[in-house]
């Protein structure tokens, strides 16, 4: 129990919902918390500057658009 906790991550700080099975100060991590604690040399802000314009690269979402039309119409990738 002192070497091992479980964590809960969630990419944003938003609240949605209480968790009644982990406490939230101890388990729960939001945001850029898991980042300060455990990634130092990597910046939360810039993967979340990353995650919120790759959906805007034409390249990224042509590759999803056909990964999504092969996997519907069940032809072999």
């Amino acid at each position: 129990i002192n070497k091992f906790k479980p964590i809960l991550y969630f990419l944003t700080s938003k609240i949605m919902k209480g968790n009644i099975y982990l406490p939230e100060s101890r388990n729960i991590y939001r945001g850029e918390r898991l980042f300060n604690e455990y990634f130092s040399p990597l910046s939360y802000s810039d993967l979340d500057d990353f995650m919120r314009n790759i959906g805007d690269n034409e390249e990224i979402k042509s590759l999803f658009d056909n990964l999504y039309n092969k996997v519907r119409n069940e032809i072999e990738i």
